[in-house]
């Protein structure tokens, strides 16, 4: 997972912001057959957001910034 304990609260709002407008974007795309995508750039590319967004929830959760179910 990316480590993002450098940044300020301020940015990783801001960061937060565009990781899940990304997530979104990505995970509500059709994405065909099914077998096909799981080895598709798209699948890699949508884990990847995912990690990136998860990864900020969790360092704003650490900081006592925000609360995420």
């Amino acid at each position: 997972m990316p480590d993002y304990s450098s940044y300020t609260t301020g940015k990783l709002l801001e960061m937060l912001d565009a990781a899940f407008s990304d997530y979104y974007k990505r995970a509500t795309r059709p994405c065909g057959d099914g077998n096909k995508f799981l080895a598709s750039q798209e699948a890699k590319a949508l884990e990847q957001a995912t990690e990136r967004y998860e990864a900020i929830c969790a360092e704003l959760v650490k900081r006592g910034a925000a609360e995420f179910a």
